[in-house]
Order: structure tokens, then C-alpha cells, then sequence
């Protein structure tokens, strides 16, 4: 997804400052290890890239 000027992590805080969207689930995935980042500003799970489908299947199964 093209963020244009902002980033994954800045747009999951925002994300998180909405109260409708609070509790939406967030995966991030990154090329970097970003985990702390990641969970820190409210991402619900982190997957590093590359990743077997089956592991998304696997956090989008936990994260309920």
C-alpha cells in the first residue's frame, strides 16, 4: 500500500486515536524488523516479510 507522506507506523497511530477504530485489528508486515515499533504504536500483530501465507492465516486466527 502507498502511504504517500506518512508511513505504517505513524498511520496505525491514527489509526488508534479514532474511537470507532480502537479496536480494529492491524497486522503490519515490513522487510525490517520493526516488531517493537510496530506493537508499541497499536499494531495488533507483526509478521516480517517474506512470510508463508500461512502464516498470515495463523496471526489473523489469533488476533480475534
Amino acid at each position: 500500500m502507498f502511504l504517500g507522506d506518512t508511513n505504517g507506523i505513524d498511520l496505525v497511530r491514527k489509526i488508534r486515536q479514532i474511537p470507532e477504530l480502537t479496536n480494529t485489528k492491524v497486522i503490519m508486515t515490513s522487510g525490517m524488523d520493526l516488531r517493537d515499533e510496530c506493537l508499541a504504536a497499536g499494531a495488533s500483530d507483526f509478521l516480517l516479510k517474506p512470510y508463508m501465507p500461512e502464516d498470515l492465516v495463523q496471526k489473523l486466527k489469533s488476533i480475534k
